[in-house]
């Protein structure tokens, strides 16, 4: 049987049928409400694992071996062991995984936990199914840990990794609710782990993440300066950078766009060094919103331009979809309504394909504003009458559907006016700004 000791460690994991009840096509927006930011730090892995054998597990063990190190605790025979392990829980459902973990201790090692964080933190958003299974299982094993071999620290700094990964599967799943419920036994436990330790820093700026999407600016930016003391404290270069990123898309939230505008450059310049193409990236493409935010449209076109050419190599069909949206924004502030048309029309587009409402709507209204000013209303008129019924079978908040509903009045009465097309859109903004409340059934 299991070994029970740390049992006090122990919490119940939320169901999996109540957790993934939720959207198929997720739109993940992060380090974060992220405009641009997807949890990554290394390269797209081959998601291929789970047909494989076990050989075919190296390369989540090489990449794993890179992200951490493996001392004493760790010994050779499990470093061994552990792909093999890993690649027979894999081939299981998730029921027959938990039932294995709990009635042979050959699973309980730290090392198998790390091979299934490493799977969840590489998942793309369409295998959000496969992270959730995977951090299940890392909880489990994580919180039957013998404290003996790997001692009270490296078990309870790893138990908190996973529930605090398990919120964040759950937090880009839309499950906002669940994934706060994961937090707070994260927040039962992070303070008895050192200030400075690896697992607390990224246990809480995933935090961090849900603040953000849960609109608690405050509370999100508090804790990210929090995190960016101790990374300038411990001359951590890297996890500044992220933090940064982190801080100024919270502080655009807020509507203090000179904040963001200098978070997003000074992360760019500590991460220089890094050759990380995916990070800098997100800089980017967060700094040119930033600065058309603010106005400044030539100099964000710049930065755009530098995001594109990144996000052409590493960049998510998503994170892609959203710069050409604004690419779109900044042109129309340009003066190049035939480029913001097309921009417009390809984010339409590619949210529409993926039900990905919210963001379709919005980039619909933007589209429509570019119409208005160029009083070209029988194009209005057409786009109206397209996508209101789209968005009608598709199950949207009541509140969203009554703005698409006016918007659509108003374009069959040829009143749909530039500042009314602006109301709208400002409120598909704020709507957008609530995930979970943007499809309900």
């Amino acid at each position: 049987m299991a070994r029970e000791k740390g049992v006090l460690l122990r919490f119940p994991i939320p169901s999996r049928e109540s957790s993934l009840a939720l959207a198929s096509e997720v739109s993940l927006q992060e380090v974060e409400r992220e405009d641009f930011t997807h949890h990554s730090d290394s390269a797209p892995p081959s998601h291929n694992d789970q047909n494989q054998g076990g050989s075919q597990y190296d390369g989540v063990f090489d990449r794993l071996s890179k992200r951490i190190e493996m001392g004493d605790a760790v010994a050779s025979n499990e470093r061994l062991d552990a792909p093999v392990r890993y690649a027979e829980l894999a081939a299981c459902p998730l029921k027959i995984r938990l039932e294995k973990i709990e009635g042979d201790d050959n699973y309980h090692s730290y090392l198998l936990a790390e091979m299934m964080l490493e799977r969840c933190r590489e998942a793309t958003p369409d295998e959000l199914e496969q992270a959730f299974d995977a951090v299940t299982t890392s909880i489990e094993i994580a919180q039957r840990l013998d404290e003996v071999t790997y001692g009270q620290e490296l078990k309870l700094g790893l138990v908190v990794k996973s529930w605090a990964f398990l919120g964040n599967v759950l937090r880009h799943r839309g499950d906002l609710a669940a994934a706060e419920e994961a937090f707070r036994r994260v927040d039962a436990l992070v303070h008895q782990l050192p200030a400075e330790s690896s697992e607390r820093v990224e246990a809480l700026s995933l935090k961090a993440s849900l603040l953000n999407d849960q609109n608690r600016f405050d509370e999100a930016r508090s804790l990210l300066e929090d995190l960016v003391r101790s990374h300038r404290r411990n001359e951590d270069a890297y996890q500044l950078g992220k933090s940064l990123i982190k801080l100024g898309l919270v502080q655009g939230e807020m509507g203090d766009v000179e904040g963001a505008i200098k978070s997003q450059l000074e992360s760019l310049h500590v991460l220089r060094d890094f050759g990380d193409d995916h990070l800098s990236s997100l800089a980017l493409a967060n700094l040119a919103r930033a600065l058309e935010d603010s106005g400044r449209s030539e100099e964000a076109l710049k930065f755009l331009d530098q995001a594109g050419d990144l996000m052409e190599r590493c960049g998510s069909l998503g994170n892609r979809a959203r710069l050409r949206w604004l690419e779109g924004r900044i042109a129309a502030s340009l003066g190049q309504p035939e480029r913001a048309e097309e921009a417009f029309k390809f984010a339409h587009r590619f949210f529409s394909e993926r039900a990905i409402d919210i963001e379709a709507a919005s980039a619909c209204l933007d589209l429509a504003l570019l119409y208005a000013r160029a009083n070209r209303v029988s194009e209005i008129k057409q786009l109206a009458a397209e996508i209101v019924p789209v968005f009608q079978r598709q199950g949207l908040d009541r509140e969203v559907m009554a703005a698409l509903i006016l918007f659509q009045h108003a374009a069959e009465k040829e009143i749909a006016t530039l500042g009314l097309l602006q109301e709208i859109a400002s409120y598909l903004k704020r709507t957008q700004e609530q995930p979970g409340a943007a499809s309900r059934s």
